[in-house]
């Protein structure tokens, strides 16, 4: 082979890679959710059609409000401190994303699941 169709392939090579990537790449950042799933106390409830600066949510008499919404995560606001599972203040707003379960606790042994479908 001379060196001109060898240059040829490994070029068409790297530019089908190149595509390949793009293609997984832009697919995976259109995913969007379709519901908020939180857990409580061995109760699941669902919240579709999560609006920001509307929508409120209650769990274990907390309040909790949508303040932000992209396609794979949403941010809830409450005015009451929320805590991680080792009893660390997280403060009062907390992110949500696709598919990643998350735990907020309100106190020591007392937490919600949150999830992102």
């Amino acid at each position: 082979m001379n060196k001109g169709k060898v240059a040829l392939i490994i070029v068409a090579a790297a530019l089908a890679l190149l595509a390949i990537f793009l293609f997984w790449n832009l697919n995976s950042k259109g995913k969007v959710f379709k519901e908020l799933k939180i857990t409580y106390q061995g109760e699941d409830q669902e919240y579709t059609n999560l609006e920001v600066d509307t929508t409120i949510l209650n769990v274990n008499n907390v309040s909790f409000q949508v303040v932000s919404k992209t396609n794979d995560s949403i941010v809830l606001a409450t005015a009451d401190s929320l805590y991680n599972e080792d009893g660390k203040d997280i403060g009062t707003e907390y992110k949500v994303e696709l598919e990643k379960f998350t735990t907020v606790c309100f106190e020591t042994s007392n937490c919600a699941y949150l999830t992102l479908e």
